[in-house]
């Protein structure tokens, strides 16, 4: 139906924003996109597919947006989707005459009609004298009921209605102006662009009638509101700020979560973004208020019923699991499971999406996990919870201060680094796992689904030694390639800078970490344990720095001449490397150096001092250690070489001989090939290396020719054993000792190797602790009469 115009006396304000209250379709729009100029030649114009009128302009200028009206006497003109407007200046008129003419835009321009009406029928229309035009339904001083009264039945056409029966009631007709029920949706959703707000509801029952109106869905689409929610709702997580349109779905945590914030941003508003505040106010209140009104409750007792419990966790905020590690998360999204969500041998639960901060070896990132909150009967308070709010934890200061430090120590062990350790270390069992993908997951608030590593450290054992934190390294070997997690980007500020570096160079310096970051970071860093040759993860607060030995290579019982010789090649850094150069460039650059002899006359304590001395780490690799099969060997020797290159570690292999024998056409052709791998990859190796073995006679030839220093080992004579005697016994103090030298002098008649020397002393130690006694030659000779009868024992056999 086509309303009339609203008619203007010279002189009178024309507000278009009153003038289009009342329309259909399109109410406030100026605001939105309206355009003041001095064309009047511009008509709306239409899209000829959809017969729906285009935007002629959507420009509108920060002076016009709080004042969307125009007074007679201005020549102004109003485009926008559906209408164009334009009153005369003052000058072109009577005194007593105004002219304001309706123009009725059809779906074309060439269709249109004209309905005039005129204040004085005197007035002329020209060029110079345009009309006002707008399209059908855009009236505001007329009543519906007097417009139909004057209209009634005037309209010379037929109006097709098309009726929707429901499946309840063949009697209930939903009638409609479109057979195509998407052809109507179109329509509407168009009409709805120019609305603030958009306000779906659905109904369970049936469609139309007898029906309680459940809400599906609201959508911000006014920019002043969406500014004004910017602010209100900035820092809430999963709602984009900056899209054309907000979308929100129940149970609106969003808003539930910034109820308070809310209200108090209205208070600083006024005109037409106070007016639309108050719109989504209204909208929102009985949706959230049952929400509410449990926060309410909660404020006051502190406890909360399950179904209810979700409302605490407010993504965004720092999230206290309990238990040794004291963790704390970053939550992004909660999703609520009840009975009928769930199998039937599970229970409801609440899912929280969680971040930390994780370091891979080569950046800081956020990795994402899932924590989980059961099912509990009636009420409960948040300190019981297993996962609670941080802002409700009581000794929260304390907790924050400590966990601080903690992600400060985090932040300091990014790279490579050979530490002390004294607690649990921990091995991961790798699974690729999908959360929760069920259409229910689609309907949860503020839900995200995870997909990726999910992991949990396992195996806990006790670790008292030295290892190595290096994420880079545990991720390149661990598992025969390992696995890398998906680390999300931090934002720039705490982003690892961009820059160009070699595939070694896994110790760049990122930037440093926010607080808010540090309070996230992991309890745990990842590396490896030297005593045990075992990647896994160890807690940041039980790593120290290592105490060196200054005096252990002093101490070290071996001929003055070898230890020179030691001495000078340690020393090897200090030359030019280009002087080591093979004849093929990359080849001879490393050191070995085979040490050979009966057990325990000092081989491997030699490498340890040495090791000790430059305080590099020592990586042993034990021949009984590696796999039976050739690939298996290989893989943990080039793993062997290639951690000691980035660590700059000391590389022992006990027993080489297996590695070593030589080759014959008799050998077992896995030894022979086993052989040729080692030879090849010691070519190209550049660290340093040292080897041992008790039958130097069996080393492969083509082996000893590559060798650059062969050191002998020979049976302990009684001099350098009774300076191995006193140098184990003179670890303890002497308070708590009485053995004399004499006594040092009879113990050093025994022949002993130094491995057998240490573990004596040890046990009479322990021995004389249990009985609270220092340590006396009665203990040493006790320990050391059993020892000789089990090398007795052995020998006899």
């Amino acid at each position: 139906m086509e309303m009339p115009p609203k008619e203007l006396d010279p002189g009178e304000e024309l507000d278009f924003e009153k003038f289009f209250s009342a329309s259909v379709g399109l109410n406030r729009h100026l605001n939105h996109g309206a355009k003041v100029a001095n064309d009047p030649s511009k008509v709306p114009t239409t899209d000829q597919q959809n017969n729906i009128p285009k935007f002629v302009s959507t420009t509108l200028t920060d002076d016009d947006q709080d004042n969307p009206s125009a007074v007679l006497g201005e020549s102004v003109e109003y485009t926008g989707p559906y209408v164009k407007a334009r009153q005369l200046p003052k000058k072109q008129q009577n005194d007593d005459k105004a002219d304001v003419l309706v123009h009725s835009q059809k779906s074309h321009p060439d269709d249109s009609e004209l309905i005039s009406t005129r204040k004085n029928e005197g007035a002329s229309t020209s060029p110079q004298n345009p009309p006002t035009t707008v399209v059908p339904g855009y009236y505001s001083s007329y009543s519906e009921s007097q417009a139909m009264s004057k209209y009634f039945g005037q309209t010379s056409k037929t109006h097709l209605l098309y009726g929707i029966t429901s499946d309840e009631d063949e009697d209930i007709i939903r009638w409609s102006e479109y057979p195509d029920p998407k052809e109507e949706e179109r329509v509407f959703m168009a009409r709805a662009r120019s609305y603030a707000i958009i306000h779906r509801k659905v109904s369970p029952e049936h469609p139309v009638y007898n029906q309680m109106w459940e809400s599906h869905s609201l959508e911000v689409q006014s920019p002043r509101l969406r500014q004004a929610l910017k602010e209100v709702l900035q820092g809430y997580p999963n709602v984009n700020l900056d899209a054309p349109t907000l979308k929100f779905k129940p149970p609106y945590a969003a808003f539930v979560h910034r109820w308070r914030e809310l209200k108090e941003k209205r208070q600083q508003l006024e005109g037409s973004t106070r007016l639309e505040i108050d719109m989504l106010i209204e909208e929102m209140t009985l949706p959230t208020a049952a929400d509410r009104e449990a926060m309410d409750k909660f404020a006051e007792t502190g406890l909360l019923e399950w179904q209810k419990v979700w409302l605490i966790f407010v993504p965004g905020e720092l999230i206290f699991k309990t238990g040794s590690t004291n963790e704390l998360f970053s939550l992004e999204s909660t999703e609520l499971f009840d009975k009928n969500d769930v199998p039937e041998d599970d229970v409801p639960h609440l899912k929280l999406h969680l971040k930390q901060v994780d370091w891979d070896g080569e950046r800081f990132g956020y990795w994402r996990s899932i924590g989980r909150l059961d099912h509990f009967n009636g009420e409960c308070f948040v300190s019981t919870l297993k996962w609670s709010p941080l802002r409700y934890f009581q000794r929260q200061s304390n907790l924050v201060e400590d966990i601080l430090e903690r992600g400060r120590k985090f932040e300091s062990l990014h790279g490579y680094h050979h530490r002390a350790y004294n607690g649990n270390k921990y091995t991961r069992d790798w699974e690729r796992s999908t959360t929760d993908a069920s259409p229910r997951a689609l309907r949860k608030p503020v839900c995200k689904r995870i997909q990726g590593l999910q992991h949990e450290p396992t195996n806990p054992t006790q670790l008292t030694g030295r290892v190595i934190i290096d994420a880079f390294a545990y991720h390149k070997f661990e598992y025969a390639g390992g696995v890398r997690p998906n680390l999300s980007s931090l934002p720039k500020e705490a982003a690892k800078a961009e820059e160009e570096r070699s595939p070694d160079e896994h110790d760049d310096a990122p930037r440093p970490l926010t607080v808010e970051q540090l309070l996230i970071c992991m309890p745990r860093v990842k590396g490896f344990d030297l005593q045990d040759n075992e990647w896994c993860e160890f807690d940041v607060n039980g790593i120290r720095d290592i105490d060196f030995k200054d005096d252990a290579f002093q101490k070290l019982m071996i001929p003055k001449e070898e230890k020179r010789l030691l001495k000078a090649f340690m020393n090897r850094n200090e030359l030019d490397e280009h002087s080591w150069d093979d004849v093929v460039p990359g080849k001879g650059k490393g050191i070995i150096i085979l040490l050979y002899g009966p057990p325990g006359v000092g081989k491997t304590l030699t490498a340890e001092s040495i090791s000790e001395d430059e305080m590099v780490p020592l990586y042993r690799l034990s021949a009984s250690e590696r796999g039976t099969a050739i690939k298996e060997a290989e893989t943990q020797l080039n793993i062997a070489l290639e951690c000691c290159k980035l660590w700059n570690a000391v590389l022992l292999i006990d027993e080489a001989d297996v590695f070593l024998g030589a080759r014959s056409a008799t050998s077992k052709v896995q030894q022979n090939e086993l052989v040729s791998v080692f030879l090849r990859r010691l070519e190209y190796y550049q660290g340093l290396l040292f080897l041992t073995t008790n039958r130097f006679s069996s080393i492969d030839e083509a082996f000893r020719s590559r060798v650059d220093l062969i050191l002998p080992f020979r049976d302990l004579d009684q001099s350098t054993r009774a300076a191995i005697w006193k140098t184990f016994i003179d670890a303890v103090p002497k308070a708590n000792r009485t053995v004399s030298p004499t006594d040092v002098e009879a113990l050093s008649q025994h022949k002993l190797n130094g491995r057998d020397i240490k573990n004596v002393v040890k046990s009479a130690r322990l021995l004389a602790h249990s009985e609270n006694l220092p340590l006396s030659m009665q203990h040493l000779d006790l320990l050391l009469t059993m020892k000789l009868r089990n090398l007795e024992d052995g020998q006899n056999k």
